[in-house]
């Protein structure tokens, strides 16, 4: 099936490491959490990237299979979406939250700094890798990490909020680790499905939350069993849970190299607008 004629869809799209917690929200429902998907797989099964989905027959014709309105996931820049997707002449067809982080000055939700330390972890995980952090570190500075420039890729999705602010969402990691019932909220009014006072009232939002904790997620079976393949190598599912902490890269990093960070993105994002505190 075409892009071009796919229903209504709702993409969640992230950077590298700010991804895996958030997924499961926007497909919480109000069944008690009885049946809820997370109870049976996999955060990545339940949100499938885009670029998979049309990487086999067999994973489109799925798709397919799907009902309207669908939730994927991505990592590709805005950029590069195809036109029936961002043509803001056309009616909304396509909607995207997305995640980021942030640093003390600059990307406060998931800070650049605690998503560089999480990706450090995270390919340290595949054993014929012995990667380091000042490395990771480099690795923005020079465009060579996942979805790199940083800059471009956030500034690509923040500036088309800003032209259509119903079809783009921009939600940032440390907010929904603060103020979670507020931003399943949110996400649930922006794709459409708002919760009724009565809903509130038995308390869906915070039985969605609860669910869908870092801490709840990480202790379910079938988040941390089997395996995900990211790009040539396999991962086990329990990589893509660790902390999950705001400011972890104090443990990690130099003041130095935080220093020449913060420098570097302050610089890419400045007269934008966007702000990650």
């Amino acid at each position: 099936m075409s892009s071009e004629k796919m229903p209504l869809q709702v993409v969640k799209e992230a950077l590298s490491r700010s991804r895996t917690w958030p997924r499961p929200v926007a497909g919480g429902d109000d069944e008690g959490n009885r049946r809820h998907p997370l109870l049976r797989l996999n955060p990545h099964e339940c949100v499938p990237f885009l670029e998979s989905v049309y990487s086999t027959m067999e994973e489109e014709s799925k798709l397919d299979a799907t009902p309207s309105p669908r939730l994927l996931s991505t990592h590709l820049p805005y950029s590069v979406l195809p036109a029936s997707i961002t043509d803001m002449n056309k009616p909304i067809e396509c909607k995207y939250f997305i995640t980021l982080s942030c640093n003390t000055f600059f990307f406060n939700h998931r800070q650049p700094k605690d998503m560089l330390i999480s990706f450090w972890h995270f390919i340290n995980r595949d054993k014929s890798r012995d990667v380091s952090s000042s490395y990771v570190w480099e690795s923005v500075r020079e465009c060579t990490y996942f979805g790199s420039p940083i800059w471009d890729h956030i500034l690509g999705y923040w500036n088309a909020s800003k032209v259509k602010p119903d079809n783009v969402l921009i939600l940032k990691y440390e907010d929904m680790k603060r103020n979670p019932t507020e931003n399943v909220e949110k996400i649930a009014e922006f794709i459409g499905q708002p919760f009724s006072n009565s809903e509130k009232e038995a308390s869906i939002v915070d039985n969605i939350v609860e669910l869908c904790s870092f801490e709840k997620m990480k202790a379910l079976g079938a988040s941390m069993a089997g395996s995900q393949k990211v790009i040539s190598s396999e991962f086990p599912n329990d990589s893509f849970f660790r902390k999950g902490a705001i400011g972890d890269w104090v443990n990690h990093i130099t003041p130095e190299m935080a220093e020449s960070l913060d420098k570097l993105l302050s610089e890419k994002f400045d007269g934008s607008g966007f702000s990650f505190m």
